[in-house]
């Protein structure tokens, strides 16, 4: 803990955003976020489950780990969209929880929890930081500059990986974003061919590129 100081100004050294030396390579920075959506629950109970297996001293995996590696981890993005989500399971769930799909707790009215308290989908604000979240996490992000950035997201049970179509790429989509997304696509394709019970959508290599139809997404926009 007492070197975090000196391992991040040298990772913005070696970025060249620092003047100055670096002071040689810089263990792997590694940014975890969770719930941009707030009705996407499991992400921050994930969340919870991480830190809990990052802090155990007895959890040999994991402490391996953090001999070369710095964990940054935001728990909930949308802290006010998972609270109206949580206000809406609570006083809906019954006695026990239903997991069939048409049980009135799995519907949430309107506006429910996907956007924060100005009804805004955090995970379309990356670009423009209208909103306030999108602005004090920026502010800390560039601070570290990260090599790995992870955002969780709740699938849900009756929804499959989708890519989307090639016609959704657009001039302000970066190219190594799609580069990327084209390798990605790729590699859970070949996965998904391997793996038994995998529901993994495959389509054709040029179609594998999602979440590059607009450049406010965290995939897309360039750090």
């Amino acid at each position: 803990m007492a070197r975090l100081e000196d391992l991040r100004t040298n990772n913005l050294k070696l970025t060249g955003l620092m003047e100055g030396a670096s002071s040689g390579p810089t263990p792997a920075l590694v940014w975890l976020s969770y719930n941009v959506h707030g009705n996407e629950s499991v992400s921050t109970e994930a969340a919870l489950a991480t830190l809990y297996d990052l802090a155990d001293s007895n959890n040999a995996r994991t402490q391996a780990w953090l001999v070369n590696t710095v964990v940054i981890l935001d728990p909930c993005i949308n802290p006010d969209g998972r609270d109206r989500y949580v206000a809406f399971y609570n006083r809906t769930v019954g006695r026990f929880s239903n997991v069939a799909p048409d049980a009135r707790e799995h519907h949430e009215p309107w506006p429910g929890g996907r956007t924060n308290h100005y009804y805004f989908d955090l995970n379309r604000d990356w670009a423009w930081a209208t909103q306030l979240e999108t602005q004090q996490r920026l502010a800390l992000y560039h601070r570290w500059m990260p090599h790995i950035h992870v955002d969780f997201h709740e699938q849900g049970v009756r929804r499959t990986i989708s890519p989307r179509r090639q016609s959704r790429i657009t001039k302000l989509s970066p190219p190594g974003s799609v580069n990327s997304r084209r390798s990605s696509g790729a590699t859970m394709r070949a996965t998904s061919t391997k793996t038994p019970g995998s529901i993994l959508r495959a389509r054709s290599s040029t179609s594998s590129i999602p979440a590059t139809a607009t450049p406010g997404r965290r995939s897309t926009v360039p750090s």
